[in-house]
């Protein structure tokens, strides 16, 4: 008798432990912050506001910040320091047991206006093109790293302008098999980017799904 009541026990304590491990019911927004120069910032402070509130975080000595234990949602999120311009993204997306990748930027300079500071970053601050030539070995696979690579670029405030699948004209030399173009607010964003996890995390696809030739960011002029 006593053996059956010990073999039940273990079994209700096994099965409970099975069903708080499916329970998971939020998700986590991290990121590293960096100047300019890409050194790392630490003591930044990192909110995120939601429909639930607003949830902090600050960066560490290596510039890393993490924000658990959001409610899935649409998050607005600001990073800020004193004597760097505040870095600002809005509808970051939070899903169920994922965690969000937001590679920042801080620009040195005084605490102005939004209106101000917007205008003072389209002075700044021209935009930047990522151009990637590629070559696709796996069209399987491509397809699925079409979606995930916009969608992380898209995290990352950067616009997929669509280009890969379109025709390319040559008017000196070859042309590349496909050409990706992707635009962001600056240089810095790029770049950040082009060195932040999330880029790093599509890596097993992208080696799948595509060859590239060449990659490269160009600086627009002002």
């Amino acid at each position: 008798m006593s053996t059956r009541i010990v073999v039940l026990v273990f079994a209700i304590t096994l099965g409970a432990s099975h069903v708080g491990l499916g329970q998971e019911t939020t998700g986590t927004i991290s990121g590293r912050v960096v100047d300019s120069q890409g050194l790392p910032i630490p003591g930044a402070t990192v909110t995120a506001t939601g429909s639930q509130g607003t949830k902090q975080s600050v960066t560490d000595g290596a510039g890393n910040f993490t924000v658990p234990f959001l409610t899935p949602g649409t998050y607005a999120v600001r990073i800020e320091l004193q004597g760097f311009t505040p870095f600002a993204r809005e509808g970051v997306v939070v899903r169920l047991g994922q965690t969000v990748d937001i590679p920042a930027t801080l620009i040195v300079g005084a605490a102005v206006g939004a209106a101000a500071m917007h205008g003072l970053h389209a002075q700044a601050k021209p935009k930047a093109y990522q151009v990637t030539e590629l070559e696709v070995i796996d069209a399987e696979a491509w397809k699925t790293f079409v979606q995930a690579v916009r969608a992380s670029q898209q995290q990352a405030s950067g616009r997929n302008l669509r280009t890969a699948g379109g025709k390319v004209v040559a008017f000196v030399g070859d042309p590349p098999k496909s050409v990706g173009i992707t635009e962001f607010d600056s240089l810095d964003q790029a770049v950040a980017y082009r060195n932040s996890q999330a880029f790093k995390d599509l890596d097993p696809l992208r080696n799948k799904a595509i060859k590239i030739t060449k990659q490269y960011t160009v600086e627009a002029e002002q």
